[in-house]
């Protein structure tokens, strides 16, 4: 199972993309479905590249498109509006969030698009510093997201950047190490256990010496400088995709990539590419099905008309050969219904050989010839 964007994830993530990205020009804005957006920068000297946002899941850089809707969505010719053609000055992950900062400009405006990767996950514009259009309009007891509002990011009190020994100390108190990694400084459970296993120090440690807290220190820089970004296989399919390797992960099959945005890309647009393929697929089989239904059913029918055209073709014949029979039988009727009445000749044609059948109602008789 290939995780979200861990903070860490995401730290090393805008490294790489604010060398690729930075000065950047928004070219074109695609909003294929409600939590996917894709941004297809003009990089200078490297021609176009898409930036694909996938909610709340993760962000890179890729050359594939995929399908795009016939007709973009509200949000999306919102985005084109105000933000094609603005130059990307800068990005930054936010404190130590989920949250990527983008800073996009162009003569008359300055906007801040921020990414949100905290669930469910969100595409908020800004101008002078207040919201106005973000992807989902949320409202929470602390902070709202929603049009007119100053945008204020969910902000925690430590984080691993500035881990200082003192902090470290404060925070153990009766908890675990890896929970005060994880949790209170933001580090999430894989990349605690990590710093935890790089420093030696068993994770559900609660009280550590000054040597101890120092080698956390640097265990948690180690993490950050690391670089060996890889994906991880299990069963001979992607199972997560690293910046670096994890002592966890040791003896598992990996493959290495020059980056870790080119690890996310080789992960999310193979699948992108087999879910496209599948919707084709699908879309095949529904259109033959439709057909090969429509053909039974025209089969069937053309079956039915040869079977009528034959039964009529042998009436035909039938009412041909014994014409004379036929038309005296029908003045016969005829001159009775005049003096008797469709109740008397039921009543007088009962146990008739020719005759099996009559309908007063709809004014038929039935006549039985040959076999």
């Amino acid at each position: 199972m290939v995780h979200e964007l861990s903070s860490v994830d995401i730290s090393h993530l805008v490294k790489e993309l604010k060398l690729s990205l930075e000065q950047a020009k928004v070219d074109r804005i695609y909003h294929p479905q409600k939590e996917e957006v894709l941004i297809q920068f003009h990089i200078p000297g490297k021609g176009r590249r898409i930036l694909r946002i996938l909610l709340p899941i993760v962000m890179y850089l890729t050359d594939f498109k995929g399908n795009m809707p016939d007709k973009p969505s509200g949000f999306c010719m919102y985005l084109r509006k105000h933000l094609e053609s603005c130059r990307l000055q800068s990005l930054r992950q936010v404190g130590f969030e989920r949250i990527v900062e983008f800073v996009l400009e162009k003569r008359d405006a300055v906007y801040k698009v921020y990414v949100e990767f905290i669930p469910p996950g969100n595409v908020i514009i800004c101008k002078d510093d207040k919201i106005v259009s973000p992807l989902y309009l949320k409202i929470w007891k602390d902070r709202s997201i929603r049009p007119g509002v100053k945008y204020e990011w969910p902000s925690r009190e430590h984080n691993a950047f500035d881990a200082a020994p003192v902090t470290i100390r404060g925070l153990l108190g009766e908890k675990e190490l890896v929970k005060v990694l994880a949790i209170d400084l933001g580090m999430g459970g894989r990349y605690a256990e990590e710093v935890c296993t790089r420093a030696g120090i068993d994770k559900k440690s609660t009280d550590l010496s000054n040597e101890e807290i120092d080698r956390i220190i640097i265990a948690i820089k180690a993490v950050f400088d690391a670089k060996q970004p890889s994906v991880i296989y299990k069963d001979g399919k992607p199972d997560d995709v690293v910046p670096f390797k994890l002592a966890i992960n040791d003896g598992l099959e990996s493959k290495e990539f020059g980056s870790f945005n080119e690890a996310l890309d080789s992960v999310f647009t193979d699948k992108e590419i087999s879910s496209a393929e599948d919707e084709h697929v699908s879309a095949s089989r529904t259109k033959i099905g439709k057909t090969e239904l429509i053909l039974k059913e025209q089969e069937k029918r053309l079956h039915e008309l040869e079977e009528s055209v034959e039964t009529n073709r042998r009436a035909g014949e039938l009412i041909f050969e014994n014409y004379l029979l036929v038309q005296e039988i029908l003045e016969q009727i005829t001159k009775a219904r005049k003096e008797i009445g469709w109740k008397e000749i039921k009543k007088k044609l009962k146990g008739h050989a020719l005759i099996k059948q009559v309908n007063e109602k709809e004014s038929k008789i039935t006549i039985v010839l040959g076999d």
